[in-house]
């Protein structure tokens, strides 16, 4: 067993993003014949754009606002949802 406990990608290959509007949505990659690294995103046979290579730094960050999440609010709520049903 190694002893380098280094974190290892699963894939070499490099990961590309699209815009947050096709997340989920049936699209097809195309590139130029000797050219991989010109992918352009198409959608219903439309070109929608080039797609970019991921910025690992800036997609570590989470972007999503903070929440406040107390959970004894969250029971509270319920007993007296449970307290109000006949």
């Amino acid at each position: 067993m190694s002893s380098d406990r280094t974190p290892r990608s699963r894939s070499t290959a490099p990961s590309n993003e699209v815009p947050p509007d096709y997340i989920g949505a049936r699209v097809d990659l195309r590139f130029p014949v000797g050219r991989p690294q010109d992918i352009v995103l198409y959608r219903d046979d439309h070109p929608v754009g080039p797609v970019k290579p991921v910025d690992v730094v800036d997609n570590a960050r989470f972007h999503a606002p903070p929440v406040e999440l107390s959970y004894a609010e969250l029971v509270r709520r319920r007993q007296e949802e449970e307290e109000a049903k006949p």
